[in-house]
């Protein structure tokens, strides 16, 4: 890694430019949390989502660190990219085997408090023309969000919507029958 025309350390580095490698990268503590608060959010789309990969790939390794994991996913839950927010979903929606029953109002805390806002934004309605990626993005949250975050309003009208459609199997999007 060579900085020219720099004049002192960089604050953070990302070790796979343009996420162009096959490999996966294990940060030490301190390098990892310069990327995740100073350096993921300016990187290109691609490359927050590898670096957001290999964080969760070494935490389920068994060798990456729960604060950092969940840092990155505070990190980029709010992200504009609907990828990466669907990318730390599924990482939050995945660690629900591993929590206890007395630390489940935590858990639901946590999701409500990283996809409470932008799952009733999206709620469980498509709006006609939506980009493919936004559909995801609400498969994949609005059912987190209302199940594992106990979000009422949403568990609401999910049981609006069942209810409906058992009796008009139209009145629903097909994508959002499972989830709902």
């Amino acid at each position: 890694l060579v900085a020219t025309g720099a004049k002192g350390c960089a604050t953070w580095f990302f070790a796979d430019s343009n996420a162009a490698g096959y490999y996966a990268v294990e940060y030490d503590a301190p390098t990892a949390d310069k990327l995740i608060k100073a350096g993921l959010p300016q990187l290109q789309s691609t490359e927050s989502a590898a670096g957001l990969r290999n964080i969760q790939l070494m935490f389920s390794s068994g060798v990456g660190d729960a604060g950092q994991e969940l840092a990155s996913v505070a990190e980029f839950s709010h992200s504009s990219d609907p990828g990466l927010v669907r990318q730390t979903a599924d990482t939050v929606a995945s660690l629900r085997e591993f929590v206890p029953k007395e630390l489940r109002p935590n858990y639901a805390r946590l999701i409500r408090s990283l996809y409470q806002a932008r799952a009733r934004e999206l709620s469980w309605i498509p709006r006609a023309g939506e980009p493919q990626e936004v559909r995801l993005l609400r498969m994949e949250i609005v059912p987190l969000a209302s199940a594992n975050g106990e979000e009422s309003e949403l568990s609401s009208q999910a049981g609006s919507l069942a209810r409906e459609w058992l009796k008009d199997r139209q009145s629903l999007d097909p994508d959002m029958v499972e989830p709902v």
